[in-house]
């Protein structure tokens, strides 16, 4: 059986595969993770799935859906950062040099993430990657002719 799941989705899925297989002896379970719109994409093209779990309502396209799983918002630092951030308000403080966030066209995740900074007020002038490609920081000379 294959599979086409959005990357989000791959912790849950896997876990449940897992369980389903030892269940079902004989049966195998092929994935291939991907963000939904590409899956989507792959898809239309003619890609040959059994099931495709998607993380973006905007992908589900069939008569029946059903939650099995949700997505978290989470915040991922280097080991050896000095930075803390204990709630979501610290990453628009000025300690916070860059944000990364995948691509919104391609993923739901990245879409809620970038929204989610965007409601907390943005990320004010610092650089941010993933919205349209790396965006520096503003610099004071920028706007000026």
């Amino acid at each position: 059986m294959t599979l086409s799941v959005a990357v989000s989705l791959k912790d849950v899925t896997e876990e449940l595969g897992r369980t389903f297989m030892a269940a079902h002896p004989g049966v195998t379970l092929r994935c291939n993770f991907g963000a939904s719109g590409d899956l989507q994409k792959q898809i239309d093209a003619g890609a040959r799935i059994d099931v495709f779990l998607s993380a973006a309502p905007r992908q589900i396209v069939v008569a029946s859906r059903r939650a099995f799983a949700r997505n978290l918002l989470t915040v991922i630092k280097p080991s050896d950062s000095k930075v803390d951030i204990a709630r979501a308000a610290d990453l628009l403080e000025a300690r916070v040099g860059c944000v990364a966030i995948g691509n919104p066209a391609a993923s739901r995740q990245s879409a809620l993430g970038h929204a989610f900074l965007d409601l907390l007020g943005g990320p004010q002038g610092r650089a941010v990657l993933g919205r349209f490609g790396f965006q520096p920081p503003p610099t004071p000379s920028m706007g000026k002719q």
